[in-house]
């Protein structure tokens, strides 16, 4: 891997960390990775799923929009999911699942995310994943909708219905 990679990963690991959406975006747009598993042993999307202050649940959605897996590893075998779980990020899980997250699989110790919510006592997020996991075991389908996201104001909307601030009909007429 390039230098010039690693070294655009890790600026764009550094602005999620610190929840700066605009760097996040110009580190995007510069082609900066947001699946490239840096030094530290993560992804930058790992870092954006721990915290759920606005700014990292925008950080998350440009992840997200930009090409970020829900189910990367990190070095220790944790997807995005199991560190939303374990630090209770409910609304950050929730974003996850609709983004194909995948709540089976299991870290390097044989845990899945809602092991570790429960390990935790995160229930919100425990009784999310096993809602989840029953549901999807019954149809082969998600039950949760697609969503697209707006590159204009960051919100995102199911597939079925356009942006709530119609920035999509904005774009269309330019």
């Amino acid at each position: 891997m390039d230098r010039n990679k690693r070294r655009l990963a890790s600026q764009l690991c550094a602005a999620v960390n610190d929840g700066d959406t605009r760097s996040v975006q110009l580190y995007l747009s510069k082609g900066a990775s947001p699946n490239l598993v840096g030094s530290k042993g993560v992804a930058a999307i790992h870092l954006a799923v721990g915290k759920e202050t606005e700014k990292n649940i925008r950080c998350l959605k440009m992840l997200l929009q930009n090409g970020a897996d829900p189910n990367i590893s990190s070095s220790e075998g944790l997807t995005p999911l199991h560190v939303a779980a374990l630090w209770g990020c409910y609304q950050n899980l929730k974003l996850l699942l609709m983004n194909g997250g995948d709540p089976h699989i299991k870290d390097n110790e044989g845990n899945t995310p809602a092991h570790l919510a429960e390990q935790e006592d995160n229930r919100r997020c425990a009784s999310l994943l096993q809602e989840y996991q029953s549901s999807s075991a019954d149809s082969e389908e998600q039950d949760f909708p697609q969503f697209k996201y707006c590159k204009i104001c960051f919100l995102y909307s199911c597939l079925s219905v356009n942006c709530s601030k119609r920035c999509f009909e904005i774009v269309a007429s330019m």
